[in-house]
């Protein structure tokens, strides 16, 4: 019932979101064109953006230590007091503490990180940054009114642990403090994690237009290419906090259907009660340029496994192959969807056994 009453509460949210966009469009072309739209859509004006463009996501190299991740921020406002930006990364499926980097007081200002860099601010040497790792960065704006305005302290579903007075804490039994725009979302498994941000919306944070310098990321590839040979195997599921998978999470990928496809075998292990044999074949495709994966919206597994009339489970996302990790990574973002709605998108990783 949390999640039907999620999915509907997410219906309906979208509906009056775009009211409202439609309303702001029509009120700004009728409006000085030298007026700050941006304050107007954050009626307080905390904001900070990428100057020219937002940074890429991903970042290709022949040798990590030739990497170099570079972006300048501006105050588009003019309100902005101080800029506090953190990192914290994935090293080799391993979280990192949050660190800090810096905090600017003037704009606009560019940063710059080499593989050095990184080690030096995450408090590892120089070798632990690898292909196929992961960095997080999130910041907080305080306007010169002493509004704080940010992103969360971490991106991908951290989880919190409900207490019997209404609070959360973390793993290490800290109280977690839930902003305004925070969301507590529980899994289908009964997990419960921390989304959201610090007084800056979904939407905002979300929407690559607006070049929010509050919560972004990006991700280490291998060099290319990458080719079928490098997926066909077993495989087997490292991380999944949706918690869809069963058993040992281990599966096969053979060759086809087409050029540049992989199918994987039963990749979540649910018996499916439409088909012979009670398997699903999940179809990925491989750009073998950049290693790019994606798997388009098709049925994965059986929603009454979690004791939902729902019928089929669906999936379709992203993500990359590390052919150059180990015997081969996979890093997914899979949108899980049934008839009712949308369970959300989250992270999935696997490795080649």
């Amino acid at each position: 019932m949390k999640i039907l009453n999620k999915i509907y509460s997410n219906i309906i949210m979208t509906l009056v979101l775009a009211i409202m966009l439609i309303i702001g469009a029509f009120m700004t072309s009728c409006e000085d064109e030298d007026k700050n739209n941006l304050n107007d859509f954050l009626a307080t004006g905390g904001f900070v953006r990428f100057a020219d463009q937002s940074p890429p996501t991903e970042v290709g190299v022949d040798d990590v230590s030739n990497l170099n991740y570079s972006f300048s921020v501006e105050d588009p406002n003019g309100s902005t007091e101080s800029y506090e930006l953190k990192l914290y990364a994935d090293l080799s499926g391993t979280r990192t503490d949050t660190v800090q980097v810096s905090t600017v007081t003037s704009f606009p200002h560019s940063f710059s990180f080499t593989q050095e860099d990184l080690a030096s601010l995450l408090g590892v040497s120089a070798d632990n940054i690898n292909f196929g790792d992961s960095f997080f960065f999130t910041a907080t704006a305080t306007t010169v009114d002493g509004l704080v305005y940010g992103g969360a302290e971490n991106l991908n579903f951290d989880q919190v642990f409900p207490q019997p007075d209404g609070t959360y804490l973390d793993e290490d039994d800290f109280l977690v403090t839930v902003g305004p725009n925070d969301e507590i979302f529980t899994t289908a498994d009964g997990n419960t994690f921390l989304v959201g941000g610090q007084n800056v919306s979904n939407t905002l944070l979300a929407e690559g237009g607006y070049r929010q310098a509050f919560e972004f990321n990006f991700i280490i590839l291998c060099p290319p290419p990458a080719s079928v040979t490098d997926l066909v195997g077993t495989w087997q599921i490292t991380f999944d906090p949706f918690g869809t998978f069963v058993d040992d999470g281990v599966f096969e990928i053979i060759a086809g259907p087409g050029d540049n496809q992989v199918t994987a075998i039963d990749i979540f292990d649910h018996p499916n009660p439409d088909e012979s044999g009670g398997i699903y074949y999940v179809i990925i495709d491989l750009d073998p340029a950049t290693g790019a994966v994606t798997v388009e919206r098709q049925a994965a597994w059986h929603c009454d496994n979690f004791g939902c009339p729902y019928g089929e489970g669906r999936i379709d996302g992203t993500g990359f192959l590390f052919n150059c990790v180990g015997n081969g990574l996979m890093k997914f973002n899979f949108e899980h969807t049934v008839d009712a709605g949308s369970f959300g998108t989250l992270p999935m990783d696997m490795v080649k056994l």
